[in-house]
This record gives C-alpha cells, sequence and structure tokens, in this order.
C-alpha cells in the first residue's frame, strides 16, 4: 500500500501539473514573451475601404414620368383680349372699366379705365345720387319746391320753364333722370350748392379723378366707382335706391 501511495503522489502531482498547464498554457500562448512558446500572429482581416469615387444614380429619362402642364385663360383673361380687339377694331378711343360686385376675389378690368373723357351728362348720376341720398337722410323732401332762374336755361325736352316757375323736387328728379333734361339738371345744381358742392359729393362717392361741369371730364373707372359704392349700399342703401 506504501508503494502504491509512492506511485500514486507522483500521478497526481503530473495530474495537477497537468491540469494547471492548461490555464497557464492558455495565458503563455496569449504572450510572445512567454519563454520556450511560440506565439501565433492572429489573422487580421481589413475593414472594407470606401470606394475613392462616388457612386451615380443614373435615371433613364425614359423611366421618368412624362408631365404635361397646360395653362388656359381665364374667363377675365377672354373678356380682356375681346374687348382690346373690339377697342382696336373700333378706331376711336375707349376706355372700359369693370368691377364685380360678388364673388370670392371680386375682380376688376381696367382698359384705359383712367383716361379723361369729356363727361357730357355723366354729371348727372352723381347729382341723381345725391339728390336720392339726401331724401333717404331726411335732409330734403321729394315735395320741395324749387324754382326756375334765367340763369338755369339750356336746350332740353321741356319747354314750359319761365321765370318764376317753380317745380317739385321730384319732377326735377324725374325730369333729370327719364329725359336728361338740361334744365332740370341745372335747377338741382343750384339747390345742391353749386358746381363745388357737386364735385364735392363726387370725389366722396368714388369720382377722384373727375372735373364735372367745367371743365366737366370723367373717367370710365371713376364711373365704375361710383356705380359700385352705390350698388354696395355706401351711398344711401336701399332707402336712396328707393
Amino acid at each position: 500500500m506504501p508503494s502504491f501511495g509512492n506511485g500514486v503522489r507522483p500521478l497526481l502531482t503530473y495530474g495537477l501539473a497537468l491540469a494547471l498547464l492548461v490555464p497557464m498554457g492558455t495565458a503563455a500562448y496569449a504572450q510572445s514573451s512567454a519563454p520556450g512558446i511560440r506565439s501565433a500572429t492572429p489573422t487580421r482581416h481589413a475593414s472594407p475601404r470606401p470606394a475613392a469615387h462616388q457612386v451615380k444614380l443614373i435615371v433613364s429619362p425614359a423611366s421618368a414620368p412624362m408631365l404635361t402642364t397646360i395653362i388656359e385663360p381665364s374667363g377675365f383673361d377672354q373678356l380682356r383680349s375681346d374687348l382690346n380687339a373690339i377697342a382696336g377694331q373700333s378706331g376711336a378711343q375707349v376706355g372700359i372699366s369693370l368691377q364685380e360686385l360678388s364673388g370670392r376675389g371680386r375682380q376688376t378690368l381696367s382698359l384705359d379705365g383712367g383716361q379723361a373723357f369729356y363727361a357730357a351728362s355723366e354729371y348727372k348720376l352723381p347729382l341723381l345720387m345725391a339728390e336720392a341720398q339726401q331724401v333717404a337722410a331726411g335732409q330734403v323732401s321729394p315735395g320741395d319746391s324749387l324754382c326756375f332762374d334765367p340763369s338755369d336755361g339750356e336746350d332740353g325736352w321741356f319747354q314750359d320753364y319761365e321765370p318764376g316757375s317753380c317745380f317739385s323736387r321730384a319732377d326735377l328728379v324725374s325730369r333729370t333722370g327719364l329725359y336728361s333734361d338740361n334744365t332740370a339738371a341745372r335747377i338741382l345744381v343750384r339747390y345742391l350748392g353749386g358746381p363745388d358742392a357737386l364735385n364735392g359729393y363726387a370725389r366722396a362717392a368714388g369720382m377722384a379723378n373727375s372735373t364735372l361741369w367745367d371743365p366737366n371730364t370723367t373717367t370710365a373707372d371713376d364711373l365704375a366707382a361710383i356705380l359700385v359704392n352705390e350698388s354696395l349700399g355706401q351711398l344711401g342703401g336701399s332707402a336712396a335706391r328707393a
């Protein structure tokens, strides 16, 4: 038994040494300075390098969708073109002004609308609006008696104007509006306050570039402006229209 014991001790010692060499050998394998053990050089794989040039994505024109944009003239564009053609063919001086009274954009159109023209009887438009607005405001009455003065006389439809003759305001307004009677209009202008009062009202109503009565000029834009203001109720509203 002692010999067996003596034999086992070396084996155990060897076995212990062998067992200890496994981790020691592993450590030594990793250290190139360990004596008697050859160090293996690990294989290194180079990281992929970026391309030396940029890669461009080329799309063939045939693969791109074809887009076609069609631009058509609007209704206002067509109207402008037609009016320009008509004015050009007329051989006359033409001024046109148009404004929409409703709609989201309320578009406007002006073809030489700022050009001044002889107003002729156009002064009667703001005159009649001033009369209607004063009546609606209670400042004057349709039954007021307005008398003729010889300075008011001008050729017209009616021949019953004599010194001292008087007419109701409503009668003179009717003669001015329905017959464009010049003498009736001149009587109304005088009672309004004269040409200065007429021009003051016209400018306030939108006719900023007109000089009525003398030298009596106006523009298409001014006439459109006063009509728009009346239509939008800014010159006495529905009471004045009535």
